[in-house]
């Protein structure tokens, strides 16, 4: 179960993720891939390994017991 926090978590976390590994990637290189721009000027990327990473690391704000409580009303 998700609630509107708990997705706006996974999606900041995922984003981190990502910066992360742009910036670790970028420390080895003054100049992206394609050399046209300033390593500090190109778009960072989010990708499934991100939102991987970041589904591992978010927990459901909802707890056991409110999920179950949660479920027998909806029966």
């Amino acid at each position: 179960m998700c609630r509107g926090a708990d997705l706006s978590a996974l999606v900041r976390e995922a984003s981190m993720a990502a910066l992360r590994e742009s910036i670790s990637a970028r420390s080895i290189n003054h100049m992206t891939v394609d050399n046209d721009l300033p390593k500090d000027q190109t778009p960072v990327g989010i990708g499934v390994r991100h939102f991987a990473a970041a589904f591992r690391k978010v927990k459901p704000s909802v707890n056991k017991k409110v999920r179950l409580l949660l479920t027998e009303r909806k029966s």
